[in-house]
């Protein structure tokens, strides 16, 4: 099933009480990872749908963060291009894997991860590490 366009929150399968977010980190720290982080911390996005199975992810606050990839990591940064993540189906209906389009490099937070533990992109392992849910909040306008 694809995401429509809308605001949502997104949360880790391997451990629900997971989600993206910053973390209480100042943004100003840019480029800011993405983390795996309390709810408290989570972070809204604005999914936009790119064609296909590739989305534009934003992160919303202030301005509206891209989404981008720096040395294996996730980063937010206000000055660079938003890079379109490509969002497939998983196994499990409602459950999806999230990656670098026509590459192996996936969202990935390590089961068992410390709290604040960077999302990385890392090969396809099967693992539900790698599997996230959407939670939506509104329609973006």
């Amino acid at each position: 099933m694809a995401l429509k366009k809308g605001v949502y929150r997104i949360n880790n399968v391997s451990n629900e009480n997971t989600f993206v977010g910053t973390g209480p980190l100042p943004r100003a720290l840019r480029p800011s990872p993405l983390r795996g982080c309390e709810e408290y911390w989570a972070s809204r996005f604005l999914v936009e749908p790119q064609g296909g199975d590739n989305y534009k992810l934003l992160l919303l606050g202030m301005l509206q963060w891209k989404i981008t990839h720096k040395g294996g990591n996730l980063v937010i940064d206000p000055f660079r291009d938003a890079e379109s993540m490509a969002i497939d189906q998983a196994d499990v209906e409602g459950v999806y894997r999230i990656h670098v389009p026509n590459k192996d490099l996936y969202w990935t937070l390590p089961n068992h991860a410390e709290r604040m533990a960077p999302i990385t992109l890392s090969g396809d392992n099967g693992s539900s590490g790698q599997e996230w849910k959407f939670e939506w909040i509104n329609e973006a306008d």
